[in-house]
């Protein structure tokens, strides 16, 4: 019986993902019909029906089989079945005194060679289970986007601080910069103020200094005249 709940389990989310669900809402304490509609033209086997209730998070459980559309004497696979359930002609489930408890999804289904064939499933709420569930969906989408909202201002206010932190880092560096230039400048101002003071006469650290050296006292030449005499004589006499 598990295996097969397991198996129906799995067929049912699958029919249900491609057929519509229809909606009832109902006051409490009310009884309600739900019709047994399949959308599919096939030709069944039998005229036999199941009918099942899944509520949520929970297995599908049979209620009750109705042999034929005129039977209104169901098969019931549940102790209070006759307490709570009723069927009509064409396989129309009654569900008597409708509670919260109640509020569920139902389905029907025949067979067609060897398969199960699921009608459209029919939800039914009480006017307050759906009061409820409206004020859920809305209290969700409330906290959806204050969610949204705080993730996003929670975003903007990372991405300021970190836009703070490095404009903070990069002004400190553009500080330390200005003040490693200027120490330099004023240290390079200071040493050639030192220099110029220490070395008037040049760069290469001598000293100089202009002197008169008096002009050499030399005697004047002698420009008297001297006169030599000598003696000439004739070698070829005549």
């Amino acid at each position: 019986m598990s295996w097969m709940g397991a198996c129906m389990i799995c067929v049912i989310q699958f029919c249900f993902g491609a057929q519509d669900i229809t909606v009832k809402c109902v006051e409490p304490g009310y009884n309600v019909t739900i019709n047994c509609t399949f959308t599919t033209t096939i030709q069944f086997e039998s005229d036999d029906v199941n009918w099942f209730i899944h509520r949520q998070a929970q297995p599908p459980v049979a209620i009750l089989k109705s042999y034929n559309s005129m039977n209104i004497h169901p098969f019931c696979f549940i102790s209070d079945c006759r307490q709570k359930y009723s069927l009509l002609p064409e396989h129309k489930l009654i569900i008597k005194n409708v509670t919260a408890d109640d509020c569920a999804v139902y389905y029907c289904v025949k067979q067609y060679k060897g398969r199960s064939v699921f009608s459209n499933g029919t939800r039914l709420m009480t006017t307050g289970n759906l009061a409820s569930e409206n004020q859920s969906i809305l209290t969700t989408n409330r906290a959806d986007e204050h969610g949204a909202l705080e993730k996003t201002s929670d975003f903007n206010t990372m991405w300021l601080k970190g836009l703070l932190i490095g404009s903070g880092v990069w002004i400190a560096f553009l500080t330390g910069l200005v003040s490693v230039l200027w120490k330099r400048a004023a240290l390079q101002k200071t040493h050639d103020s030192h220099r110029t003071s220490d070395s008037p006469g040049g760069s290469d650290g001598l000293e100089y200094e202009v002197i008169q050296l008096p002009l050499p006292k030399r005697p004047r030449p002698d420009h008297s005249a001297t006169t030599t005499y000598s003696e000439v004589r004739n070698l070829n006499p005549e």
